[in-house]
Protein backbone atom coordinates (compact mmCIF):
# COMPACT_ATOMS: atom_id res chain seq x y z
CA UNK A 1 0.00 0.00 0.00
CA UNK A 2 2.52 2.12 0.66
CA UNK A 3 4.32 1.27 -2.04
CA UNK A 4 1.47 2.38 -4.50
CA UNK A 5 0.84 5.70 -2.56
CA UNK A 6 4.53 6.64 -3.48
CA UNK A 7 4.59 5.68 -6.58
CA UNK A 8 1.11 7.85 -6.84
CA UNK A 9 2.88 10.72 -4.92
CA UNK A 10 5.31 10.49 -8.09
CA UNK A 11 3.46 9.81 -10.80
CA UNK A 12 0.84 13.14 -9.83
CA UNK A 13 3.31 16.03 -10.93
CA UNK A 14 4.10 14.27 -14.20
CA UNK A 15 0.39 13.48 -15.49
CA UNK A 16 0.52 17.43 -13.96
CA UNK A 17 3.03 18.84 -16.49
CA UNK A 18 1.37 16.25 -19.38
CA UNK A 19 -2.22 18.30 -18.73
CA UNK A 20 -0.67 21.76 -18.72
CA UNK A 21 1.70 21.08 -21.90
CA UNK A 22 -1.87 19.84 -23.56
CA UNK A 23 -3.64 22.60 -22.55
CA UNK A 24 -0.88 25.03 -23.91
CA UNK A 25 -1.13 23.17 -27.06
CA UNK A 26 -4.84 23.75 -27.24
CA UNK A 27 -4.78 27.34 -26.47
CA UNK A 28 -1.93 27.70 -28.74
CA UNK A 29 -3.27 26.21 -31.04
CA UNK A 30 -6.36 28.56 -30.96
CA UNK A 31 -4.56 31.56 -31.33
CA UNK A 32 -2.74 30.75 -34.17
CA UNK A 33 -5.72 29.65 -35.80
CA UNK A 34 -6.80 33.23 -35.01
CA UNK A 35 -4.02 34.77 -36.50
CA UNK A 36 -4.25 32.57 -39.93
CA UNK A 37 -7.67 33.95 -40.26
CA UNK A 38 -6.46 37.32 -40.22
CA UNK A 39 -3.30 36.81 -42.51
CA UNK A 40 -5.83 34.84 -44.29
CA UNK A 41 -8.49 37.31 -44.94
CA UNK A 42 -10.99 34.86 -43.13
CA UNK A 43 -13.30 37.72 -41.30
CA UNK A 44 -15.92 35.10 -40.58
CA UNK A 45 -13.27 32.68 -38.87
CA UNK A 46 -11.94 35.84 -37.15
CA UNK A 47 -15.56 37.16 -36.05
CA UNK A 48 -15.98 33.76 -34.77
CA UNK A 49 -13.58 33.55 -32.04
CA UNK A 50 -14.22 36.91 -30.75
CA UNK A 51 -16.92 36.82 -27.69
CA UNK A 52 -19.72 39.51 -28.20
CA UNK A 53 -18.35 41.36 -25.42
CA UNK A 54 -14.60 40.71 -26.13
CA UNK A 55 -12.26 44.30 -25.35
CA UNK A 56 -9.02 44.62 -26.99
CA UNK A 57 -6.85 47.18 -25.81
CA UNK A 58 -4.10 49.24 -28.08
CA UNK A 59 -2.25 52.23 -28.29
CA UNK A 60 -5.07 53.73 -30.28
CA UNK A 61 -7.73 52.96 -27.80
CA UNK A 62 -9.49 50.26 -26.37
CA UNK A 63 -11.82 48.35 -29.18
CA UNK A 64 -15.22 46.26 -28.90
CA UNK A 65 -15.84 43.76 -31.43
CA UNK A 66 -17.23 45.35 -34.06
CA UNK A 67 -13.80 47.72 -33.86
CA UNK A 68 -11.72 44.81 -33.67
CA UNK A 69 -13.45 43.45 -37.16
CA UNK A 70 -12.88 46.74 -39.02
CA UNK A 71 -9.23 46.95 -37.67
CA UNK A 72 -8.85 43.15 -39.25
CA UNK A 73 -10.33 44.24 -42.68
CA UNK A 74 -8.46 47.10 -43.02
CA UNK A 75 -4.83 44.40 -41.95
CA UNK A 76 -2.52 43.08 -44.64
CA UNK A 77 -0.85 40.65 -42.19
CA UNK A 78 2.18 39.44 -44.39
CA UNK A 79 3.73 36.76 -42.19
CA UNK A 80 4.13 36.46 -38.37
CA UNK A 81 5.63 33.91 -36.00
CA UNK A 82 4.28 33.35 -32.69
CA UNK A 83 6.68 32.10 -29.77
CA UNK A 84 7.18 32.21 -25.89
CA UNK A 85 3.67 30.91 -25.03
CA UNK A 86 2.60 30.69 -21.54
CA UNK A 87 -0.74 29.86 -20.21
CA UNK A 88 -1.95 30.20 -17.10
CA UNK A 89 -5.67 28.64 -15.93
CA UNK A 90 -7.77 30.81 -13.92
CA UNK A 91 -10.33 29.28 -13.51
CA UNK A 92 -11.70 26.02 -15.28
CA UNK A 93 -13.43 28.15 -18.11
CA UNK A 94 -10.93 31.01 -18.23
CA UNK A 95 -7.39 30.50 -19.06
CA UNK A 96 -4.94 33.74 -19.72
CA UNK A 97 -2.25 32.87 -22.68
CA UNK A 98 0.78 35.13 -23.34
CA UNK A 99 3.04 35.04 -25.66
CA UNK A 100 5.39 36.93 -28.57
CA UNK A 101 4.27 38.21 -31.96
CA UNK A 102 6.85 38.96 -35.17
CA UNK A 103 4.79 40.71 -37.49
CA UNK A 104 4.59 41.82 -40.86
CA UNK A 105 2.17 43.74 -41.99
CA UNK A 106 0.21 47.31 -43.19
CA UNK A 107 -3.29 48.28 -42.74
CA UNK A 108 -4.75 51.91 -43.91
CA UNK A 109 -1.23 52.53 -45.38
CA UNK A 110 0.44 52.40 -41.88
CA UNK A 111 3.18 49.60 -41.32
CA UNK A 112 2.62 47.88 -38.13
CA UNK A 113 5.50 45.45 -38.34
CA UNK A 114 7.74 44.48 -35.87
CA UNK A 115 7.61 42.39 -32.22
CA UNK A 116 4.78 42.91 -30.08
CA UNK A 117 3.96 41.22 -26.92
CA UNK A 118 0.56 39.86 -26.58
CA UNK A 119 -1.84 38.85 -24.34
CA UNK A 120 -5.54 37.14 -24.78
CA UNK A 121 -7.89 35.75 -22.44
CA UNK A 122 -9.65 32.81 -23.43
CA UNK A 123 -13.29 32.07 -21.78
CA UNK A 124 -15.39 28.72 -22.51
CA UNK A 125 -19.11 30.33 -22.77
CA UNK A 126 -21.69 27.66 -24.35
CA UNK A 127 -19.28 25.18 -24.60
CA UNK A 128 -17.22 27.13 -27.14
CA UNK A 129 -14.01 29.02 -26.21
CA UNK A 130 -13.79 32.79 -27.48
CA UNK A 131 -11.48 35.45 -27.05
CA UNK A 132 -12.75 37.78 -24.18
CA UNK A 133 -10.12 39.98 -23.93
CA UNK A 134 -6.79 40.66 -26.35
CA UNK A 135 -4.45 43.38 -26.18
CA UNK A 136 -0.59 44.04 -27.83
CA UNK A 137 2.48 45.73 -26.96
CA UNK A 138 4.90 46.61 -29.23
CA UNK A 139 8.64 45.74 -27.89
CA UNK A 140 11.05 49.13 -28.54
Amino acid sequence: MRTSILLLATLLPVGAAQALAQATDEFVARETAVWQAVKDKQLDAFTAALDTSVVGVYADGIHTRAAEVASVRQANLRSFTLTEFATRRLDPRTTLLTYRAVVAGDAGGQDFSGTYWVASLWRQIGGRWRTVFHTEIKAP
